[in-house]
């Protein structure tokens, strides 16, 4: 049985089915009561006589049944729609299809492979989006493998959620000699970024930070300029330790810059997971070989980053 089939660019599909050839496992056999009469030559003519229109219905159904259109958006409202792909931080992964290119199926000893390229906006975010993304996709058949794709990938994250991820890594955390508490960490953008902790230890007070961070793009490291450090401590005696404190900080902040935030972001797309669809008869293997940073912002609400991955390629494994 050959079944050629056809996608068109609004993923409509079609097939044509032909039957070359067929044999028996098992002659078949007609009884009519205590006698039997091999039947193989009979149904031989049956099946050459009837295939034409059981092949029409089996294209019909095929194609009824096989609506591609309808299977992304499924997948996409599964995987593309606040799919959460990091824990502390919370992060979570939205996309719009907007094309597809496909290869042909190739084999190996044990699988069945194709190599899909995919046009589509993507976006990793600490904060669920509210509304319904739609993908209107349309499809091309790929004649060759492209040599050299990339894919954009949008990043935000709000201040607040920075904040928390702030205070998860300072909290306990020794910076020369002293151990550092905070209660709490708030950030905003005005001329410049601001960023005013609530320390517990080695002092209790407000702590404020102020400079205006920027990307170097040909070095892919953050600069900071005119950084600033203030410290309003609670009574007379931490006062007196203010000025060490501070030294401290600004020590530990001039040591950090440039700060290269590549491998921070590499952390998190390598644990993009791999999608198992159909009871795990198929396979998404998301894949990129490298990545930089496109565009860096801090905004009045939250860091906006664009980051553009090289040879972005969907493995889909049967």
């Amino acid at each position: 049985m050959e079944i050629q089939c056809e996608i068109d660019e609004t993923f409509g599909f079609k097939t044509k089915s032909i039957m070359h050839n067929h044999s028996w496992y098992e002659g078949p056999v007609l009884h009519l009561g205590e006698l039997s009469i091999p039947a193989e030559t009979i149904s031989n003519c049956v099946i050459a006589y009837m295939k034409e229109s059981l092949l029409e219905k089996l294209d019909k159904r095929l194609e009824e049944t096989a609506d591609i259109k309808k299977m992304i958006n499924e997948q996409l409202k599964l995987y593309a729609t606040n799919y959460l792909v990091n824990r502390k931080p919370d992060l979570y992964f939205n996309g719009q299809l907007t094309e597809v290119q496909s290869s042909l199926f190739r084999e190996d000893e044990t699988d069945i492979h194709l190599d899909l390229w995919l046009e589509m906006s993507a976006k990793i975010s600490d904060e669920p989006i509210a509304f319904d993304v739609q993908s209107t996709p349309v499809f091309f058949w790929a004649e060759e493998k492209k040599i050299k794709n990339s894919q954009k990938i949008d990043i935000e994250l709000s201040y607040v959620g920075l904040a928390k991820l702030l205070m998860t890594e300072i909290n306990g955390q020794e910076i020369g000699g002293k151990t550092f508490e905070l209660n709490s960490i708030h950030i905003r953008n005005t001329s410049q970024l601001e960023i005013k902790a609530h320390m517990i230890e080695p002092i209790a007070g407000i702590i404020t930070f102020t400079g205006m961070p920027y990307l170097a793009q040909a070095e892919q490291k953050i600069y900071l300029d005119n950084l600033d450090i203030d410290i309003d401590a609670n009574n007379f005696i931490y006062k007196l330790s203010s000025p060490i404190i501070e030294k401290i900080l600004r020590n530990q902040i001039i040591k950090l810059i440039p700060f290269d935030p590549l491998p921070h972001f590499k952390g998190y797309m390598t644990k993009i997971p791999q999608i198992q669809l159909y009871n795990n008869r198929i396979s998404l293997i998301p894949s990129f070989s490298a990545f930089k940073i496109e565009h860096l912002q801090f905004g009045d609400k939250s860091l906006v980053c664009t980051l553009g991955l090289d040879d972005a390629e969907l493995d889909v494994v049967v």
